[in-house]
């Protein structure tokens, strides 16, 4: 579950887990609690996966930026682009700008 810096921010508490046979995946936030349920004839075991990495993946992004506000003398110039990347990334999921 991500805690995230932003307290209006809401997502399906709990650790996110899939289960299921290939082509029908159901991604779990708690015991009873489904957070969607996948069929496809595609790739839907790599879908399953990202998804139930979403709030670790989102935690993971505002960490380093978090990191790098703290201490931007620390990065370089190279780093722009990936910080940018992650500042984009916590926008699409949240929908603020952090």
């Amino acid at each position: 579950m991500s805690k995230s810096a932003q307290p209006d921010l809401f997502h399906s508490p709990g650790e996110w887990h899939f289960d299921g046979p290939p082509h029908n995946h159901i991604v779990w936030c708690g015991p009873e609690q489904r957070v969607c349920f996948l069929t496809s004839d595609g790739p839907s075991t790599a879908n399953a996966r990202l998804i139930s990495a979403a709030p670790d993946l989102l935690e993971a992004c505002e960490l380093a930026v978090a990191a790098f506000d703290c201490a931007p003398s620390h990065f370089s110039r190279d780093h722009v682009r990936e910080i940018y990347a992650l500042r984009e990334a916590i926008f699409k999921a949240t929908g603020k700008k952090s």
